[in-house]
């Protein structure tokens, strides 16, 4: 059978927050101040709040010169002094430049989008610095270089094996925070727009 009872549970946690993400639209939508929103909306947004004071602590690791891109490694620090590994490539040329955030899926990880065997993820990749778009992307909690939080085994496994459903939550409410923190991050570069 396919569908198994691990599998239900994700699929419930993820209608979950794909509902609560609807709320947090409907209302701003509503709205032009979000914060008269309903208790609902002031709770889900309350998940994904994070402490914008705490220091990033950005620090380039490697810089690789590719012709028409440049593309840095880069870590910051995460949730609970975690540190995240991510890869910012900037096109050759004047910016400053869009810049698009490219999230994996459970299992991948920041390096998938640079690799042809991932559903074209390079091809994505070089025709949006192609078209003089940035591209950033990062290892999710337990994925990538991030697998030694998990030890060292994919988040698949906790998911679709072991039913720990409070940690899949987890994942996703750290990870939703860590995409946050790498926007901030983007937002202090002078050659991102």
């Amino acid at each position: 059978m396919w569908f198994s009872r691990s599998s239900a549970t994700l699929a419930s946690i993820f209608v979950y927050l794909l509902l609560a993400s609807f709320v947090c639209a409907q209302v701003t939508s509503d709205t032009d101040d979000p914060s008269a929103g309903t208790d609902g909306f002031k709770l889900i947004a309350d998940i994904f709040n994070y402490d914008i004071d705490v220091p990033l602590d950005t620090r380039i690791v490697a810089r690789q010169d590719h012709g028409e891109y440049v593309r840095e490694k880069l870590v910051f620090r995460g949730i609970r002094d975690s540190r995240v590994p991510a890869y910012l490539a900037m096109p050759v040329g004047d910016g400053p430049h869009p810049c698009v955030l490219l999230i994996h899926g459970v299992g991948g990880s920041k390096d998938d989008w640079w690799q042809d065997s991932f559903h074209g993820g390079e091809k994505l990749t070089t025709s949006l610095l192609s078209a003089g778009i940035a591209v950033a992307t990062l290892d999710v909690q337990y994925h990538g270089e991030r697998t030694a939080s998990n030890d060292y085994e994919s988040p698949e496994v906790f998911l679709f094996q072991r039913n720990w459903v409070y940690r899949a939550r987890d994942m996703v409410v750290d990870s939703v925070v860590e995409h946050r923190r790498a926007l901030d991050y983007l937002a202090s570069r002078d050659e991102v727009d």
